[in-house]
């Protein structure tokens, strides 16, 4: 049987996928036994997913409302550069949200180890509420 940190992605097909983001695993981000803390992770797909969010829409006043579906597949360890992934999958009135996924991607080779992947979803807020952006009359920035 596989170790966890040895699994390699059998589901590594990105189409509609795009780079959001990278991040150099280092000493700050490891837990005491060298695995990257589950927060850290979080911290990073919210970020790299607001980014990509707000480079795609042209809009800037987003907040967090929810993170679904988080699967944690392996650790990521010291050194290790993660590739985060993402694509907008949906919208509402005032919301989008983005499926993420993040590999560690095997050097020297075209394998990829799956880390985490989840949905994040955001909400635009105007003057302190949220307000319907993605309706095509209130698109005004």
């Amino acid at each position: 049987m596989k170790k966890v940190n040895e699994k390699i992605s059998e589901e590594t097909n990105l189409d509609d996928f795009e780079v959001i983001s990278r991040n150099l695993i280092q000493g700050k981000d490891l837990n005491p036994f060298g695995n990257v803390f589950g927060g850290q992770m979080l911290s990073w797909l919210d970020e790299s997913s607001y980014i990509y969010l707000v480079t795609k829409t042209g809009y800037s006043n987003f907040v967090t409302v929810n993170m679904n579906d988080v699967n944690f597949h392996a650790p990521a360890k010291l050194g290790d550069v993660i590739t985060f992934y993402g694509k907008i999958i949906r919208t509402g009135k005032s919301s989008a949200t983005v499926r993420n996924r993040a590999f560690v991607h095997e050097v020297g080779s075209d394998l990829k180890k799956e880390i985490i992947n989840c949905t994040i979803t955001f909400v635009a807020l105007k003057n302190g509420k949220s307000f319907p952006f993605f309706t095509k009359k209130d698109r005004k920035k």
